[in-house]
């Protein structure tokens, strides 16, 4: 059961990229609903084993974009995995500091994914610094929404309580 909610985390990020309104900001940098739902696998998840949906939403978003697979995949379990080892420094229950470790994760994801590219490219990536911090502070402000609604989807919650995760 938890499958479908990893896919419907793709399936909301695909739409709401693909209808996104015209603005410059929301088309430069749109929020990802993938990487706010890794986060909270990652503040859910009781040990590193249980981080595999996020790296499965990884290929998932590799499959639906042009970059090389396992690209998103090792993207999303690192940050994952941040959002995993900050998570005894945040309250379970708490929307603010919910907030500030999801744009945490979003700079450090934002930077590794920077670096990835220019390893890919020989150091032409430069210039998309910017944009990487904008989409990381607006997934940062679309933590609390994601985070409500997978908490209070019976079928991803309760899948993901068989399984081992932890919940408050």
């Amino acid at each position: 059961m938890a499958y479908i909610g990893v896919f419907l985390a793709v399936f909301f990020d695909n739409t709401f990229r693909l209808f996104a309104p015209d603005s410059m900001w929301m088309q430069e940098a749109p929020p990802s609903v993938m990487l706010v739902t890794s986060i909270y696998i990652g503040f859910r998840a009781g040990n590193t084993r249980q981080l595999g949906f996020a790296v499965l939403l990884g290929v998932l978003a590799d499959c639906f974009s042009v970059s090389p697979i396992g690209n998103f995949a090792f993207l999303y379990g690192a940050t994952a995995y941040l959002a995993l080892r900050i998570r005894r420094y945040v309250p379970s229950d708490a929307l603010t500091s919910h907030v500030v470790a999801s744009l945490f994760c979003g700079i450090m994801y934002a930077f590794l994914g920077l670096l990835i590219v220019s390893v890919r490219l020989g150091g032409a990536g430069g210039g998309g610094l910017s944009r990487a911090l904008v989409q990381a502070v607006m997934s940062a402000s679309l933590a609390p929404f994601v985070f409500g609604i997978w908490d209070r989807t019976r079928f991803f919650r309760g899948a993901l309580r068989s399984r081992g995760y932890e919940f408050a």
